[in-house]
């Protein structure tokens, strides 16, 4: 991901998508890279790094990571984002 489009999308989503914290985000790929995953706004989830460690260490399912993610893909086709 280029420096510009991690701005722009750290732009609209600059808050931690679980707990809604504003500070020291990441943004995590839900399908690694190394996996396949792309860097599509689609495949994104901006953290604190509270949580982004969470989910590294495993306390954070993947499930409920893709739930959020479905949630927040949802918003963006209702153009609520």
């Amino acid at each position: 991901m280029s420096k510009k489009d991690l701005k722009a999308y750290m732009t609209v989503y600059s808050f931690c998508q679980v707990c809604g914290n504003e500070c020291n985000l990441s943004v995590h790929h839900i399908i690694f890279r190394s996996h396949g995953g792309s860097d599509d706004w689609d495949n994104l989830i901006t953290l604190c790094i509270y949580h982004h460690d969470s989910v590294h260490l495993k306390r954070i399912p993947h499930i409920q990571l893709q739930e959020l993610l479905e949630i927040k893909n949802s918003f963006n086709q209702l153009n609520l984002i």
